[in-house]
């Protein structure tokens, strides 16, 4: 695989520096993608501890 990438960079450097830049984004954007998901994620559990908390305390001053 090094070899390859070194024969792009030294015959067809355009190439190269293509397949390098599109594979950094994708990764780039792939980290993005994750840290969004994981921060929606925590704040729905923040939520449904929020709703859990008020249904406790409903049923406390109900008694």
């Amino acid at each position: 695989m090094l070899k390859l990438f070194e024969h792009l960079r030294e015959k067809h450097p355009g190439m190269a520096t293509y397949i390098f830049g599109s594979s950094v984004f994708v990764i780039v954007v792939s980290l993005v993608l994750l840290i969004y998901f994981l921060r929606q994620d925590r704040a729905k559990k923040e939520q449904r501890r929020e709703q859990r908390r008020e249904q406790r305390r409903r049923a406390r001053q109900k008694r």
